[in-house]
């Protein structure tokens, strides 16, 4: 995923989990749902920030792949915004920086990331047609970025993931709620800086 350059850049790779609740399956495929169903998201995103500010942008595409008496899936764009409230002044060369300073300080944040995704859904019985719409998000969430090297930062992160009501097409229209998804979610970044190639040791 990763080639050599001499640009200063930063990519990084977001693994999430979540849930849907039989009732949110079952709005969304128009049928009886038993059980709730599961699901993985993955990401990839680029990384910016202000200069003297801590103010960090990531966009980001991703797609989710939920698992079940159905088969749902959609994928969509996000506006990753990140705050560093206890920081919020400060520069410690972010955000793949060695921590010689306290790690809540440098690296807490709260992240608001608006989106939007399409959906689908292909319940397994033939008799049932896929559904689909494009449906806009909202998400919240807080997490800690830690410093591994100058090349590498894994950020856990805990957000919800609130999904605005819409139109559903498939074999009439109907209409979904307003629902929210409780994500645990895990960034893998990589700096990509000619200067930081390779692994070095915090002082």
């Amino acid at each position: 995923m990763l080639c050599h350059t001499n640009l200063s850049a930063q990519f990084g790779v977001q693994i999430a989990y979540s849930e849907l609740d039989r009732e949110q399956v079952a709005e969304m495929t128009n049928q009886v749902q038993l059980e709730d169903e599961s699901g993985f998201s993955i990401g990839l995103d680029y990384w910016f920030r202000l200069k003297r500010k801590r103010l960090e942008f990531l966009p980001t595409i991703f797609y989710s792949s939920y698992q079940g008496e159905n088969n749902i899936a959609n994928f969509g764009l996000r506006a990753n915004t990140s705050i560093y409230p206890f920081d919020f002044s400060g520069d410690c060369n972010c955000p793949t920086f060695s921590k010689e300073n306290d790690l809540l300080k440098k690296g807490f944040f709260i992240r608001l990331s608006p989106g939007l995704s399409y959906w689908q859904t292909k319940p397994f019985e033939s008799e049932v047609e896929k559904t689909d719409a494009w449906l806009a998000e909202i998400m919240a969430g807080m997490g800690l970025d830690i410093g591994i090297s100058n090349l590498l930062t894994i950020s856990p992160e805990i957000r919800i993931r609130h999904i605005f009501e819409s139109s559903w097409n498939g074999v009439v229209e109907y209409n979904t709620d307003n629902f929210q998804l409780l994500e645990p979610n895990i960034r893998i970044g990589f700096r990509l800086d000619k200067k930081n190639y390779g692994f070095k040791r915090r002082r």
